[in-house]
């Protein structure tokens, strides 16, 4: 089972090397949150060690890792103790493919440990 799972791991991290960098898909937490507040996001690669404090709106599902007020309504973002986790919330309701990566996190390392494939255009 192990094997299988690190197999499937290698090969959905190593799909993103067929793809475009900026175009197809983002790395890094800023770019990745970036995309996921536009709605932009249709697989989501991340490890499952990543851990950031950040902030949010849940009801406009806005994230962001610096304190201010949700773009939509201008209340305050509300504090959390890991935004990743409400990444992975919001991005299953909006029906976003999340590859949780546990066993080859070596070859996500060059992403900054998370990666989002893009909608196209």
């Amino acid at each position: 089972m192990r094997e299988h799972r690190a197999a499937k791991e290698t090969k959905a991290i190593e799909s993103l090397g067929n793809l475009k960098p900026g175009e197809d898909f983002v790395s890094s937490l800023q770019e990745v949150i970036s995309a996921c507040n536009l709605f932009q996001v249709r697989k989501l690669l991340l490890s499952e060690s990543l851990s950031e404090k950040g902030f949010v709106c849940r009801q406009h599902h806005y994230l962001s890792l610096d304190e201010g007020s949700c773009p939509f309504d201008r209340t305050n973002l509300l504090p959390v103790e890991n935004v990743i986790d409400e990444m992975v919330e919001m991005a299953r309701m909006h029906g976003v493919n999340v590859v949780l990566i546990e066993q080859r996190d070596d070859l996500l390392t060059k992403y900054g440990h998370i990666a989002a494939v893009l909608y196209p255009g």
